[in-house]
């Protein structure tokens, strides 16, 4: 067919295209720009919509169905990619005066599903002050358990860990939340006296620090908030070589109190909080007494 000019708003031509023998669209080369597809007895179709000022030009699912979609499809291993300006993004905008919003769906339709399966990634991508890509943060979904009737998922939270390589650091199951490492965030110094100190159960860990006067300091720790609560333990400085440290919880199983003796640098214990015997459980003890 013969070609046809483009022009702009200053009438000056910006592109020539025709139609090849097939109905698509070509260049003035000749190169493929667009085909298009026929399907029999079709009913639903594309609007391409202009806009006035203030307003964004629409791509709009139209026809006779109540309920249309738009499919976009790559090929291969590449995908849709979607540019947008610093500040911007990809909305998902629903309009409807109901209690649902939208959803981003990742749909890994297999004939052969199981544990560890990869669902989909989301993917947090910038550059590093040498120009190159770097994956900062990666939150993943997997298939825990595929069996029909009690299927489990998860979700497995990973960012770089400063030495180049992506590391995980919480994951989220059906059976609770697993922290596979302990941030800063989490972290209190406690600067114990023989008066006694508090130690916070709304941190993970507490680092303990001896005042020097030689005789034995005390934490107290109260009870825990929710069950398999954890609380970290670890004396980080010691004021004094005859120091030592004595933790007592409200309620503890198995005793009532843990002692770490004379110069204790470095010891600890961990506990875990248990709803149902009503009380902290040292499941791990470097160093210290029970009593």
């Amino acid at each position: 067919m013969a070609g046809e000019e483009i022009v702009n708003e200053n009438g000056e031509v910006v592109a020539d295209i025709e139609f090849d023998a097939s109905g698509g669209i070509t260049d003035s080369n000749g190169n493929e720009l667009l085909d298009f597809t026929v399907t029999t007895a079709a009913i639903n179709n594309i609007d391409i919509g202009n806009a006035a000022i203030g307003d964004s030009p629409a791509i709009t699912a139209i026809g006779d169905d109540t309920n249309i979609g738009i499919n976009l499809t790559p090929k291969g291993s590449e995908g849709v990619h979607v540019n947008a300006g610093p500040q911007s993004g990809l909305e998902v905008y629903v309009e409807d005066d109901g209690a649902s919003g939208g959803g981003i769906v990742m749909n890994l339709d297999s004939a052969s599903p199981a544990a560890d399966d990869n669902l989909g990634n989301i993917v947090f991508v910038g550059n590093d002050d040498g120009g190159n890509e770097t994956q900062y943060a990666v939150i993943q979904g997997f298939i825990a358990d595929p069996t029909d009737g009690s299927e489990e998922g998860a979700l497995v939270y990973n960012v770089m860990n400063g030495s180049g390589a992506l590391e995980e650091v919480c994951s989220i199951e059906s059976n609770g939340v697993g922290l596979a490492k302990i941030l800063y965030l989490s972290t209190e110094v406690l600067a114990a006296t023989s008066e006694g100190v508090a130690a916070s159960i709304a941190t993970i860990v507490s680092k303990i620090t001896t005042n020097g006067d030689t005789d034995e300091d005390a934490v107290t720790l109260a009870d825990g908030d929710e069950d398999g609560q954890i609380k970290k333990f670890i004396v980080s400085v010691v004021g004094n070589a005859a120091d030592s440290v004595k933790i007592t919880p409200a309620k503890m199983i198995g005793g009532t109190q843990i002692t770490f003796a004379a110069n204790p640098l470095g010891k600890g214990c961990e506990m875990i909080w248990d709803e149902a015997a009503d009380g902290w459980v040292v499941c791990a003890n470097n160093g210290g007494t029970i009593a």
